[in-house]
Formats: structure tokens, sequence, C-alpha cells
């Protein structure tokens, strides 16, 4: 019987711990390395990758830095053509969508670090602490979520309200800068 070649399928939005930690483990047990379309994903799962999301070409130029070969694109259009691979998938919410939507119940399960897996995400956990109940402090709190909302981050949304003396000096949202890191010489 002939051995299936391996293929990790993933969205690689951004480059993180989890990822480093995922290619270093398989980097010899895949022949393949397929990342998903931004717009595929966008499409299957409904998240909507920010501005700041590495493209293809950006993720293949991190992944052959790393020593990573043989990376391709996924699609709508070629997703079909990987069903006589056995397939790796990250076990988050985008790979589970996919998996649902076009492949069998053939594939290994990768459990990786993300933190904007959506399962975790919603997770709920509980907190103990002081909660304000200072009308000024409440109204801060509430324009930092309102902020927050409109960080194009697919992974940490935060939003920062910076206070002197009950006097706002500042605000701000996180931002992904990997076209920086990526740009440096």
């Amino acid at each position: 019987m002939k051995v299936k070649q391996k293929i990790l399928i993933l969205y690689l939005p951004v480059i993180h711990q989890g990822y480093l930690d995922i290619f270093k483990k398989l980097k010899n047990k895949i022949d393949l390395i397929g990342i998903l379309d931004a717009d595929f994903v966008k499409e299957i799962s409904g998240i909507n990758p920010a501005i700041e999301s590495l493209s293809f070409l950006e993720s293949e130029k991190v992944l052959s830095s790393l020593d990573v070969k043989n990376i391709v694109l996924i699609d709508k259009k070629n997703i079909k053509k990987f069903n006589n691979y056995q397939k790796l998938l990250i076990n988050d919410f985008v790979s589970r969508e996919i998996a649902k939507k076009y492949f069998d119940k053939n594939i290994e399960w990768q459990d990786v670090f993300l933190r904007w897996d959506k399962g975790s995400v919603k997770s709920e956990n509980e907190v103990v602490a002081d909660i304000s109940e200072d009308n000024f402090d409440q109204n801060i709190m509430a324009k930092a979520f309102k902020l927050a909302s409109k960080s194009g981050d697919c992974w940490r949304q935060v939003g920062a309200v910076l206070i002197k003396n009950k006097k706002e000096l500042l605000t701000d949202i996180s931002k992904n800068n990997i076209n920086k890191i990526l740009n440096r010489k």
C-alpha cells in the first residue's frame, strides 16, 4: 500500500511562538505546507482577516527563512486536490470549519497555542477583582472597550486610554506591525 504524502494545512495570519513550535515539531514529518487564502478563510469561517495579516508571499518568505520548503496557497478552487494527502490540521476554529466542509474524517489534529482561536477567546473564566463603581472609571473603561473594537489585530484587540489626574491624555489601539519586521534589513 502506497504511503500518502502529508500536508499541514493552516491559516497563518501572523507569526508567533505557537506557529514556530508546530513548524519545528513537524518540519521533517510533512511533505507540504498549505497556507489557507485569507479570502477563503473569511468565506468559510466569517473571520475577517486584518489588513496587517500576512499575505501568502510574506508567509512563504518567513517560512523559507525557517528552512521550510514546499509551500502552497490553498483556496476554494484547489482545496479538493489535497483530499488524497494525509492531512494535518491545527485544532482551531478556522481548521475545524474547513474540515467540516471539505475533508473526510481522516485528519490528524495538531494542538497549538493560538490566542485567536474562537473557542479559547469565548471561554469564560471566573475573574476575582475589585471593580470600581466610580462613574469616571466606568466611562473610561467603556471608551477603552469601544476603541478595542476598532483594532485590526486579528488575535489581540486592545483599546487603551491614558489618564492623569482624571484627564484623558492619550488613546490608542493595538496594531500588528509584521510588515515593518519583514522589511528590516
